[in-house]
């Protein structure tokens, strides 16, 4: 109590009359914060136990403070040396006190008061920089205050620190102002709709920026800029978008600097990559619908340039490319930009030569000596750095566009690139391209003999390589599966020798090719003998060359006397969320879709195996099930007491499982039959034995980064659709020891930083906090079916207390995702709703979680609302507060979008009732507001709401008028 009335006495004496008794009682104050922790700890068990003194209560202190000494600092003579950094001092000290005890000062508290100072001229002049410092490093970079901000004040924010840059009582940098701007457009932009605030900033920032561009120092953050503006508008205000763009054009080319940092470079290329796709979406040309621009000759000048930068990079990177430097293979947006850019030169390439205008009028092409794709093949083949990339993306994006003749070009020189292979060939970039290449030209090119020809150089290229295990292996064995489906070799002899003769090595990707050569030579693979050699390949090596995937396919495919084949059938899916993806995850498609030029998403078949009964060789089976039968015998007699032993067991144990269910599936055996083998018995104490281990392994004391990779072996096991008798046999030789191991793991202490977020996936970071994590992530998958302790389980890994949900809202969604899919056997949907009511309450602010929490929802209304009515109207309650929420600009488009879908499901739920009226008015006024991408999205969502009474037709006729109207 001493300690709280001295400081509390020291606050008050912040407000004296005297000038001197304030000076000391701050310096006091600066003090207690500073040299102690003592006060800090004080201040945040009282903020949080809302008793006594606070934080809040410091910091209106402190501002009356500031405000008492700025009303005379123009005839000051001390307050520049030394009242304003001493105000300054104790404004940062105390919100960073109040951060780092997280007993966060009231958000509102800290805005009004920023704002307050900012709006003035005369106090922004006294203490302005202070207040945007206070913004910039100790209120905007933390989670706690984004979600406390209000719409109204995201947009007063944005307009003070544009404001800043024009005004001269400011001393802090234009480099630090535009971080500020930055960081309240990012902030902003993800936490509401901001998008109107945003256009309005445009002329105001168009203005500053050509007053800082010759400024290099500000060049990077002005770029991070225009990418967030044209990320966010482009499908807003398109025409706007390309004036802004190309305005600033000249001075964006100027920033490029081949020497810069590569990471810098990337961002340069991803804006001037969003300029192309905002004037050319898709690649549309000049006189193609769908294509803007502001100025077209002014824009294919720009376009001219770019090339220009695309040709100096090029020889940047071919000159100073490093082998295995990972800086130069994340070159994504360079390759994006240099293959979009091409196609639209090589088209005005064509104008131009078609041209009848006299060549002095004619557009003056650049340096750029590739005028066609067949000229990009040719730099790809006297260099693949960086051509390889960009030929990959241009196949990709403009296929239709690449003649016949020039695939069979570009098939050449990627069989010469094979064949004379370095290695230090981006292998994977390599195997999407060719592998894209044969998918697109074979349908109409398998009959030209020179197609052929060159198929066939490729494949003899592949097999004299395909035995290497190096970083090429994967590559060459993916190309070879994608040439066997061209129908253009006989028999594939030379590969099949390889096999036999066991020169080739046992992987998931050799094991693939196996299989799809047993698919296509059926007839000639069918021999007896050769099935015998190809089970000798499988099995001449270890355990741990035989436990990799697909080989329970391969040993099905050795065992039967006919080619097994796949009846595909299809399933629907919600076409509304492929039409999210279209407005919200693909800025061209947006554009496009926005303006008529593309239709509507369509509903790709969801393919299901369906499998026919199949004849078996009984010999063959019988010396797979000895083989397996030394392969389980083995295992049982190990102690499993090492990382590579447990793991192996595991993946053995995946592999037997997986083999016993195709043969249910194939109805080579029954279920019955398969329980009297002898191999099953085997099974069944292997499996013991080996979550024994694991349990015994989980409790020693090891890296957690081997506990993580057991766990991840486990879940993929539990996770597996088996045969039910197979699903209760991984589940029913899990002990209870095992169960508690995990729940001692789980009832660990950890302190979790709010800024030090570990994310499950992280290889970096591996601590107790990721092993907790992957522990719930197995609880999840054992409950997936009915399995002893599964309702305990449930309820366990269903526990808010589970989960800090500022740190582990990704793991809760998984751990529901898992338990929520068609195959689950009766999801706990009571429990999971319960958690997410509980994560709604606690996370409404957070529009990421909000985006998680609602992508369930849709998911699980359905049987959610089908039969439990009480679970109904919870749900149409959460509903319905997110909708208010909405209606106040809360939540950026892609999450609000999201709640509009839900209003639409529980309108069509609940016909003949009155409250759907409520919903049905939220999404009509809807479709007026003021963000095109929202509007679009509810004006599909109508479809899904029919029977509309007629005065509510003739409400939404009238709404219709001006839907497509924008500024």
């Amino acid at each position: 109590m001493e300690l709280e009335s001295s400081i509390k006495d020291a606050g008050n004496g912040l407000k004296a009359v005297r000038v001197t008794d304030r000076k000391k009682n701050a310096e006091i104050i600066k003090q207690f914060l500073t040299n102690s922790n003592a006060v800090p700890a004080l201040l945040s068990e009282n903020t949080l136990k809302k008793r006594g003194y606070t934080w809040n209560n410091l910091f209106d202190d402190i501002n009356d403070y500031i405000l008492k000494e700025t009303e005379k600092f123009e005839q000051s003579k001390t307050f520049e040396n030394t009242v304003r950094p001493l105000c300054t001092s104790l404004l940062h000290h105390c919100v960073a006190g109040s951060n780092k005890g997280k007993a966060y000062i009231k958000c509102d508290k800290i805005t009004e008061t920023s704002l307050y100072i900012l709006k003035d001229n005369r106090l922004s002049k006294a203490i302005g920089d202070s207040y945007l410092n206070l913004l910039l490093k100790h209120v905007l970079p933390y989670k706690h205050y984004l979600g406390h901000i209000t719409p109204s004040t995201w947009k007063d924010l944005l307009d003070v620190s544009i404001s800043t840059c024009f005004s001269t009582v400011y001393k802090i940098d234009a480099y630090t102002k535009l971080r500020l701007i930055l960081l309240i457009m990012k902030s902003g932009k993800e936490n509401c709709q901001f998008v109107r605030p945003l256009i309005e900033s445009l002329s105001s920032l168009e203005t500053y920026f050509g007053l800082v561009a010759s400024d290099k120092k500000v060049q990077d953050i002005v770029i991070e800029i225009i990418i967030l503006l044209l990320e966010t508008l482009s499908s807003e205000c398109r025409l706007t978008m390309c004036r802004f763009i190309e305005s600033f054009m000249p001075s964006l080319l100027k920033f490029y600097d081949q020497n810069k940092d590569q990471k810098k470079k990337t961002s340069h290329f991803k804006l001037l990559n969003l300029a192309v796709a905002l004037h050319h979406p898709l690649g549309r040309h000049q006189n193609e619908e769908g294509s803007l621009a502001n100025n077209w000759d002014v824009w294919n000048k720009y376009l001219n340039s770019m090339t220009e930068i695309i040709c100096l990079e090029v020889n940047y990177l071919q000159k100073n490319r490093k082998q295995n430097d990972k800086s130069f293979q994340q070159c994504s947006y360079f390759h994006s930009l240099a293959a979009s850019v091409f196609h639209q030169i090589f088209k005005m390439s064509e104008r131009s030569e078609n041209d009848t205008e006299t060549p002095s009028k004619r557009i003056k092409l650049s340096v750029n000596k590739n005028k066609t794709f067949s000229d990009l093949v040719n730099e790809l083949q006297q260099n693949h750095v960086p051509w390889l990339g960009i030929v990959n993306v241009y196949t990709k994006l403009y296929s239709t566009h690449i003649t016949s003749r020039e695939y069979l070009l570009l098939l050449n020189c990627l069989q010469l690139l094979l064949a004379n292979s370095s290695t230090n060939l981006d292998w994977d970039m390599f195997k999407e391209l060719v592998c894209f290449v044969l998918e697109s030209s074979n349908a109409h090119m398998s009959d030209d003999d020179d197609y052929k020809n060159t198929l066939l150089s490729l494949w003899n290229s592949c097999v004299r390589s395909c035995t290497s295990t190096n970083s090429s292996h994967q590559a060459i064995h993916t190309i070879m599966q994608g040439v066997l489906t061209c129908n253009i070799l006989e028999y594939p002899t030379h590969l099949i020798k390889q096999y036999v003769e066991k020169e080739m090595p046992v992987t998931t990707h050799s094991v693939t090719t196996l299989i799809n050569i047993f698919q296509k030579f059926y007839s000639k693979c069918s021999c007896s003998d050769f099935r015998v050699k190809c089970l000798a390949w499988l099995t001449a090596g270890d355990s741990s060359s035989f436990c990799v995937s697909r080989v329970p396919e391969l040993l099905l495919r050795i065992i039967s006397n006919e080619n097994i084949t796949l009846n595909l059938t299809c399933n629907k899916n919600f076409e509304q969320v492929r039409l999210h993806d279209i407005l919200f995850n693909s800025l061209e498609k947006c554009i496009l879709f926005s303006e008529f030029e593309i239709d509507g998403p369509t509903i790709p078949p969801v393919l299901e195996n369906a499998f026919e009964g199949v004849e078996t060789d009984t010999d063959l089976e019988q010396q797979i099930h000895e083989y397996l039968k030394i392969m389980l015998t083995d295992n049982i007699s190990k102690r499993l007491q090492t990382h590579t032993e447990l793991s192996m067991a595991i993946k053995l144990m995946n592999v037997v499982v997986t083999y016993f269910d195709l043969l249910i599936k194939l109805n080579v055996k029954t279920h019955d039959e398969i329980e009297t083998l002898d191999i099953y018995t085997l099974l069944v104490t292997a499996l013991t034995r080996m979550y024994s281990s694991f349990n015994t392994l989980l409790e020693n004391n090891i890296q957690i980064q081997y506990k993580v990779d057991f766990l991840q072996l486990v879940n993929q096991l539990l996770a597996s659709e088996f045969h039910p008798i197979l699903t209760g046999l991984v589940r029913s030789t899990i002990d209870a020891d095992t169960f508690h191991s995990i729940n001692n793991i789980l009832n660990t202490e950890v302190q979790v930083d709010d800024d030090d977020i570990i994310n499950i996936g992280d290889e970096d970071e591996m601590n107790i906090e990721t092993l907790k994590k992957h522990c719930l992530l197995v609880l999840a998958a054992y409950c997936r079916k009915h399995a002893e302790y599964r309702e305990d389980i449930s309820k366990l890994i269903l526990d808010e207390y589970e989960y800090n949900f500022t740190s582990d809202t990704e793991c809760a969604f998984q751990c529901i995702e898992m338990l929520i899919d068609s195959t689950v056997q009766d999801p706990p949907l009571g429990l999971i709703f319960t958690l997410m009511q509980r994560m709604c309450q606690k996370l409404y602010r957070d529009s990421k979680a909000t985006y998680g929490i609602l992508k369930i929802l849709l998911k699980i209304m359905d049987p959610l609302c089908s039969d439990d009515s009480s679970m109904k109207d919870n749900c149409f309650i959460m509903i319905k507060s997110y909708l208010q929420l909405c209606e106040d600009t809360y939540y950026p488009p892609r999450v609000a979008s999201l709640i509009y879908e839900c209003a639409a499901k529980v309108i069509v739920m609940s016909r003949k009732h009155d409250c759907e009226v409520a919903f049905i008015e939220h999404i009509l006024k809807t479709i007026k507001c003021n963000v095109h991408s929202i509007r679009l999205f509810c004006c599909y969502l109508v479809k899904l709401i029919n029977h509309f009474p007629e005065d509510k037709i003739n409400a939404f006729a009238i709404d219709l008028l001006d839907i497509f109207l924008t500024d």
